[in-house]
């Protein structure tokens, strides 16, 4: 990770990048990923690499870091939109992998930036490269959101690697050196501490660093910082919300007051249907809205997200707030009563919390919940 990592495109549009001479090092400023380099050249015999992770995850400069370590040539596209035509695109993998197709050796064809593939047709040539790829060729997909390709064949004969958002997590070693690396002079608690906030999100912990540079009282700043700093919500709104709908983005913000999200749930705070397909298309198109289950059934949102969207939706709509905590509460009250009595203690609705309260305290107390009463109260 660089400190301009967060718009990072060494490697030109189209390029082959020849075999290193050596080892080559990493740059002034970088953070090596080694442990997620490590399993992306351990897996040669492999069809597909598969890298999916929102922006700021470090998709780009892994790859660049794995071709300074692989002893074979990577034939490089950064894809544009003008890619998402399918002769356009069988065009620009064609001049890619030009200079080493029939040479009788192995090579590795990184597509980048896949997310902006969107059309049936060019869709289907990214669809007919992973089932037949180039002679020699080692197919590598990053992207931000997963592609809508048949790949489940695939993964079951184990002929894909998964690297998703979960492995470029940063581990504390490697926030420590980035915090480092962009200026932030942090205790271990501190760092520690930016970690949780971040949930390990290298972006987060950059504009953490930036956001945490001069001041005098960095662990105050620590304490303070979250998805509301500028910096962040800047960040959010450029790289992330921008690629969303205008209605996406009011889903978001107005499902930002729950802790948890469910298709009911939201339905019932929204006074809308076709919440759950929404949840679920929006966690396929960002990592930042997480899956609590297996079953696409609970979700919750990335911390810095959720402030960000709370801090959003208190400046645009502060009227609509306490309704939405309301009507929170009335469908927690079936389902969840200590969830339902914090909604309506968020709205300030005194009668509703006390009634809640009053409907359950005598269920509480035999139960040894004395203290749950006393907080509510």
């Amino acid at each position: 990770m660089t400190p301009n990592a967060l718009t990072l495109r060494s490697a030109p549009r189209l390029a082959v990048l020849p075999v290193p001479r050596r080892r080559a090092t990493l740059g002034s400023g970088l953070v090596a990923r080694g442990r997620l380099v490590r399993r992306l050249t351990e897996v040669h015999d492999l069809a597909l690499a598969l890298l999916v992770a929102p922006a700021g995850y470090g998709k780009t400069t892994t790859l660049l870091e794995w071709a300074q370590h692989d002893e074979r040539p990577f034939a490089w596209v950064a894809l544009h939109r003008a890619d998402d035509d399918a002769d356009h695109l069988r065009g620009s993998v064609a001049r890619a992998t030009a200079p080493l197709t029939g040479r009788g050796r192995d090579f590795v064809l990184v597509l980048d930036d896949v997310q902006v593939l969107r059309s049936r047709g060019a869709i289907d040539v990214l669809a007919a490269l992973v089932e037949d790829p180039p002679e020699g060729a080692q197919l590598v997909l990053a992207s931000r959101c997963e592609p809508p390709l048949p790949l489940g064949r695939l993964r079951a004969h184990r002929e894909v690697l998964d690297l998703t958002p979960r492995d470029f997590v940063m581990t504390r070693g490697e926030a420590a050196a980035l915090l480092e690396l962009a200026g932030a002079e942090l205790t271990a608690a501190d760092v520690d501490a930016l970690v949780r906030r971040t949930e390990g999100w290298p972006a987060g912990l950059y504009l953490a660093a930036v956001s945490l540079r001069d001041q005098p009282d960095a662990a105050a700043a620590v304490a303070r910082f979250g998805g509301n700093d500028r910096i962040v919500s800047d960040y959010v709104a450029d790289s992330l919300l921008s690629e969303l709908t205008a209605e996406e983005v009011t889903f978001l913000q107005r499902t930002a007051v729950l802790d948890r999200l469910s298709g009911p749930l939201c339905d019932a705070v929204l006074l809308e249907s076709g919440s759950a397909e929404r949840l679920r298309d929006l966690a396929r198109a960002t990592a930042l809205v997480v899956p609590l289950d297996r079953t696409d059934e609970w979700y919750r949102y990335h911390g810095l997200l959720a402030q960000m969207l709370r801090a959003q939706l208190r400046r645009r709509e502060p009227q609509l707030e306490p309704e939405l905590h309301r009507r929170a509460s009335r469908w927690h009250a079936d389902h969840d009563v200590d969830a339902a009595i914090r909604h309506a203690a968020a709205a300030r609705d005194v009668r509703l919390a006390g009634d809640l309260l009053w409907a359950n305290a005598f269920r509480y107390i035999p139960q040894g919940h004395n203290a749950t009463v006393r907080r509510c109260m």
